[in-house]
């Protein structure tokens, strides 16, 4: 039997190496699936909350309109009783004012009129006791009796005038009371009233903050959907399409070699951080418009262009199943160019073309997202 050559053998176990990979990738992606999927159920149970605290308020807003309601009509009521009180209040001050220009008037006429028949009873006294008078004492008796009837008379209606201003008096301190009771009650439902609407206004602000928040957090759940199958489509596509390149393959592991930083500037979100509620896979860097973006390590370029939710993209294979991912950026390079550590690949866009809000990089080995890489100037 011949004997299989050396170069089929290195092809097998070339072939076996690939199939291996592949597997490898295939389970790797399917757990970062699994954490996906965990990530937006957590996402959709903050917003089952965030609908339930919607509905609570709504059903708040609506008791606390049917509250202001109710407060406007009292209001109404009351306004409606103090008028009809304050124009009693106005008529009774005016029959007060007439009383007491009778009382007054009445008060100077019994005066006179007093003054006048004590004046003529004295006579009718010297009359009568006066012999050489030749007056009728009948007569005299007669007078008198009438003057005093006179004097009663006036007496009495003096006394009743005082009565009816006493009890007017009285009336109108009553009404002056009720009146006084009823502005506190108008003031304090006024006060109520200013509150429920205060606190109704905070309500609706609250609803529309949370709207907001169930809108926003509806939309980036769809784009992290979106964007998490775009990437691992395309993530899929170049595993599949990978041909072993053994000019950057090497024997020593990966992360030991010394990776040149990406951008030279700040991190805004360092890996496993969370936003908006989900974790992130890689690194965002505060990158200025037209900064450079350098490849962190010898590779080929295996993509250039848009990947939605991302912006423009460059995806570098760099050897070891290592592939590093620029995004947010302008590329300076092509589809199978190969690159070197610390080659200028891509400036950064502006923030019109940075949906992540900065230049934002992630690596991967095995489809599988690497935490915190070590670069040179760290």
């Amino acid at each position: 039997m011949k004997k299989p050559s050396l170069i089929k053998i290195l092809i097998l176990l070339i072939g076996l190496s690939q199939s291996s990979i592949f597997a490898l990738s295939t389970s790797q992606i399917s757990k970062d699936l699994s954490n996906l999927m965990k990530q937006i159920a957590k996402i959709s149970s903050n917003l089952t909350h965030k609908h339930q605290e919607r509905q609570d308020l709504n059903r708040a807003i609506h008791l606390s309109n049917e509250a202001i309601l109710q407060s406007k009509e009292a209001l109404a009521e009351l306004i409606k009783k103090r008028d009809i009180d304050k124009q009693q209040l106005e008529q009774l001050k005016s029959d007060l004012f007439k009383i007491h220009q009778d009382i007054d008037l009445t008060q100077e006429s019994i005066k006179v009129s007093t003054n006048n028949i004590y004046q003529q009873l004295q006579l009718l006294k010297n009359e009568s006791s006066s012999i050489l008078a030749g007056n009728n004492p009948i007569n005299c008796n007669r007078k008198k009796t009438y003057l005093v009837a006179i004097l009663t008379t006036q007496q009495e209606k003096y006394q009743e005038l005082n009565e009816k201003l006493n009890q007017l008096n009285a009336i109108n301190n009553k009404l002056q009371q009720e009146l006084n009771r009823l502005n506190k009650k108008l003031n304090e439902v006024t006060n109520q009233k200013d509150q429920l609407v205060m606190e109704n206004k905070d309500k609706i602000t609250k609803q529309q903050i949370i709207q907001q928040q169930i809108v926003s957090q509806e939309q980036f759940l769809s784009n992290l959907k979106q964007k998490e199958k775009q990437l691992n489509k395309l993530m899929a596509e170049l595993g599949a399409k990978k041909d072993i390149d053994l000019e950057y393959e090497d024997n020593s592991s990966f992360l030991n070699r010394k990776l040149y930083k990406p951008v030279k500037a700040k991190v805004l979100l360092g890996f496993g951080a969370k936003r908006n509620g989900m974790i992130n896979n890689g690194i965002l860097f505060a990158a200025a418009n037209n900064e450079q973006v350098y490849s962190i390590s010898n590779g080929k370029v295996t993509f250039v262009g848009v990947l939605p939710g991302f912006g423009q993209l460059v995806v570098v294979d760099n050897g070891d199943n290592y592939m590093s991912i620029y995004s947010g950026v302008i590329p300076k390079t092509q589809k199978g160019v190969q690159v070197k550590s610390g080659q200028v690949i891509a400036s950064a866009g502006s923030k019109a073309n940075q949906p992540m809000g900065g230049v934002y990089f992630e690596l991967r080995h095995l489809g599988k997202s690497v935490r915190n890489p070590l670069f040179e100037s760290e």
